[in-house]
């Protein structure tokens, strides 16, 4: 009878628990990165928070919201930043939570910026170095805000586009972002900032260059490309759900409805004057805003998905 051979461990079965292992520790390494970039964002837009209790005496400069209106536009943004730590940490290998982190981060260079230049040019004038370049970064961290804004919808829910075809959308819409930033950096003024001339400014023919590009409108042309592109981004959502099902068609529904409340907010305060009133714009702003990034967490994270067409059967 033939001796039966020693049985030999397999090793094969310990790759299913390293793969598991590394998986796990990405995943808390992702989480960790979130939330520090989500902290990050909140600390830069609460910095901003405390300027306004400081300068709550002064007036403010021609253009400027009161204090009491600034602090509230503030507070309606503190919800970017979180919605990306929460999509980020619980969805990793989703890109759309990685875009709400950048988009809180620049929100809170934006904040930052502008509370630092109004304290350093406004509050208490010549008390803190470099207000002129935290007034021009907040100009260009405006403008990345606005680049950021037409990718909320091109990749919502899963952080992709609606199909190949809609590349040169995302593409064109880069490149308007960045002609942007280019614009607001070297434009002859600051954005929330126009008594304070740019510090970036060109001499000679560069200089000239950039003078006839303002005065020729090309900048109006851009802004026009600009809204062509948001304009797209928000048809790719009606694309999308015509070629949905399921789980994503009620994803769409969410970011749908609070986008369709956004919108018609912003035509009333446009065309009715009556509504018109920087208090009311700024809480009915935070108001709406908030319920978008609610209804983006629900619809990438899928909870109570479902509730969406009990709420339209309501409102």
């Amino acid at each position: 009878m033939p001796c039966a051979q020693p049985r030999r461990e397999e090793s094969v079965g310990d790759a299913p628990d390293s793969t598991y292992r590394g998986g796990a520790v990405r995943a808390r390494s992702a989480a960790r990165l979130a939330w520090w970039l989500c902290a990050v964002a909140l600390a830069m837009m609460l910095a901003r928070l405390v300027v306004v209790v400081l300068a709550r005496t002064t007036a403010p400069p021609a253009g400027f919201p009161s204090p009491g209106v600034q602090a509230i536009e503030v507070i309606g943004f503190l919800g970017a930043p979180i919605l990306g730590g929460i999509i980020a940490s619980h969805r990793p290998e989703n890109p759309y939570g990685w875009l709400w982190c950048a988009i809180g981060l620049s929100l809170g260079m934006t904040f930052l910026a502008v509370g630092y230049g109004a304290y350093a040019l406004v509050v208490e004038p010549g008390a803190l170095p470099g207000g002129v370049a935290a007034a021009w970064v907040s100009g260009v961290a405006t403008a990345i805000d606005y680049g950021l804004l037409p990718f909320v919808f091109l990749l919502f829910p899963n952080g992709r586009l609606p199909s190949d075809r809609w590349r040169w959308v995302a593409w064109t819409a880069g490149l308007v972002g960045v002609v942007l930033v280019v614009l607001f950096a070297v434009g002859p003024e600051i954005y929330d900032f126009p008594f304070v001339d740019n510090p970036v400014r060109f001499a000679g023919a560069t200089g000239e260059l950039v003078e006839w590009l303002f005065q020729s409108g090309v900048a109006r042309v851009v802004w026009l490309a600009y809204i062509a592109t948001l304009a797209l981004s928000a048809v790719s959502m009606a694309v999308r759900f015509r070629r949905a099902s399921g789980q994503e068609r009620q994803q769409l529904k969410w970011l749908a409805f609070v986008s369709i409340a956004l919108f018609g907010f912003f035509v009333v305060d446009v065309f009715v004057s009556a509504w018109q009133g920087r208090l009311r714009d700024a809480v009915v702003g935070a108001v709406l805003f908030s319920a978008m990034y609610a209804a983006i967490g629900i619809a990438v994270l899928k909870y109570r998905l479902y509730d969406i067409d009990h709420l339209i059967s309501r409102a």
